[in-house]
């Protein structure tokens, strides 16, 4: 039976160049999410606007390749 795969593993050159591109894609599928949520993109003035952009947050994303540090914006939903 084979072992486990250790992290070690995944310390490759070719792992070390997917990282970065893996958390850029969920930071901006995040991004577009939160933008669509709040009606409105960073830094935008408009009225009919659903919350607003509270700063960001540092979390860390468990994926296959091991986990990935990501920052996520935060957000106030106006009532």
């Amino acid at each position: 039976m084979p072992d486990a795969i250790t992290t070690e593993s995944w310390d490759d050159p070719l792992m070390q160049a997917i990282r970065p591109a893996i958390r850029e894609a969920i930071e901006q599928a995040v991004e577009a999410e939160l933008t669509a949520a709040l009606g409105a993109a960073r830094y935008a003035r408009l009225r009919p606007r659903l919350g607003y952009r509270n700063g960001t947050q540092d979390r860390v994303v468990g994926t296959p390749m091991g986990a990935i540090p990501v920052t996520v914006p935060r957000a106030r939903v106006a009532i």
